[in-house]
């Protein structure tokens, strides 16, 4: 069970009573503690978290002692948008696209230039190979 506080009172909530997503969450901060990585790797990470859950392990793994490095992919706009809120600085995202032939082609955009893209209303998710619109 967790253990919180509740009007200055102690009070445990069964683990099975929590939602499946927390319970992802849960682990997976179980497992950062346990493992203290200093490169963190989270596939799909959109598929785990609401977003203000999302927000909240965010700022966790950002705070984290030992995490040195951190790779997340995502396929949401939103997601994005919720790390930008940190203002963290050398952020880098790099869009996958796999062309018709099965070659893997890549657009590498800086946090700032991906948010000018998406606030002039383009989805960087379908930028074609290579294009660079403007600089910074």
């Amino acid at each position: 069970s967790i253990r919180t506080v509740v009007n200055s009172k102690p009070f445990y909530l069964p683990i099975t009573d929590l939602g499946d997503g927390l319970l992802r969450v849960l682990v997976m901060i179980l497992l950062i503690e346990y493992l203290k990585p200093t490169i963190l790797i989270i596939d799909d990470i959109e598929t785990t978290f609401n977003i203000i859950t999302l927000k909240k392990f965010i700022k966790y793994i950002l705070t984290y002692p030992s995490i040195k490095q951190i790779v997340l992919t995502t396929q949401s706009i939103e997601t994005l948008l919720a790390i930008s809120e940190f203002r963290i600085r050398g952020v880098n995202v790099m869009i996958l696209n796999m062309s018709s032939d099965n070659i893997l082609h890549y657009n590498l955009l800086t946090l700032e230039d991906a948010l000018d893209y998406l606030e002039k209303g383009l989805d960087i998710r379908i930028l074609p190979v290579g294009a660079v619109y403007g600089s910074r």
